[in-house]
């Protein structure tokens, strides 16, 4: 584990490769404690999630992945995010994050991206949901995270000027607080990739492509102009993970994810192996 590697990844340099995985779920096991509990108090969300990344010797922590609480925040539009019980707790939890692990871990703080928001409102376009997204980024950004994500999944579809204009706005109110976007993706096929250069994030997270298997930076990512790519690994099959790992470097990723949240009921030493053999081919 080395906060040093996230930082490198997160310049653009070369070097070490950043281990950087989903771990909202495997937490709760680390910790003992239930997700409801730990949704409802900042302190344990993020004890949680740094006693795992610590154990797993994760770069950087990832917390919000699930999108829910964020778009019901977003509903909620006769207030500000921040107003949400719910998601005041998530903001609570990044900020404890930041003062707390900063030091030793990156902090990347997750939200539904614009166009995954459009869809949960119901509305046309990513333009149209542009002021729920830009008060969710910034609320986010007052916490001081390292990185924002956006997760879009296979929301984005043909990119085109609604989705130019509002990520656009996220740029232009991350970039306030100097804070790089990164748009999480995946069930895309190759060819609709390309395109999300247009949105201009500095960094890209793969996921799963349309057939269920892991994403490569090489074969989904060489379009893309970006700072960084994150390439996932399968955490529940530790053969076809082990070879992925192996192979990342050369498949042109700067950081390792995993493919999707670390399962709670994963073989804890088939993860740890893994991650044993990410750690030692990272460094």
């Amino acid at each position: 584990m080395s906060r040093a590697r996230f930082d490198i990844f997160r310049s653009g340099g070369e070097g070490a490769c950043a281990f950087l995985p989903l771990i909202d779920d495997l937490s709760q096991r680390v910790s003992g404690e239930s997700e409801a509990a730990m949704r409802a108090e900042a302190t344990l969300w993020a004890r949680g999630l740094a006693r795992t990344a610590h154990f797993l010797g994760a770069d950087a922590v990832i917390i919000g992945f699930d999108p829910s609480f964020a778009i019901a925040a977003a509903r909620a539009d006769e207030s500000a995010p921040e107003e949400n019980p719910n998601f005041a707790v998530f903001l609570d939890a990044i900020k404890m994050l930041v003062a707390t692990e900063k030091e030793r871990l990156g902090v990347i703080a997750c939200l539904p991206g614009p166009c995954l928001l459009a869809q949960a409102l119901d509305v046309a376009t990513p333009a149209d949901a542009k002021e729920e997204s830009s008060a969710l980024v910034r609320a986010v950004c007052e916490c001081r995270p390292d990185m924002v994500m956006l997760r879009e999944d296979d929301a984005i579809g043909a990119v085109g000027v609604a989705h130019q204009k509002s990520y656009s706005a996220l740029r232009n109110v991350a970039s306030y607080y100097d804070i790089p976007l990164c748009v999480s993706i995946e069930r895309m096929n190759t060819n609709e990739i390309a395109p999300i250069g247009k949105l201009r994030p500095a960094f890209l997270r793969l996921g799963a492509d349309a057939a269920g298997a892991p994403m490569t930076a090489a074969q989904f990512a060489a379009g893309v102009e970006v700072t960084g790519v994150m390439e996932p690994v399968d955490f529940s099959d530790e053969e076809s993970a082990t070879r992925a790992v192996a192979a990342a470097g050369e498949n042109g990723a700067r950081a390792i994810t995993s493919l999707g949240q670390i399962a709670k009921d994963c073989d804890l030493e088939a993860v740890r192996r893994i991650c044993g053999e990410i750690n030692k081919n990272a460094a």
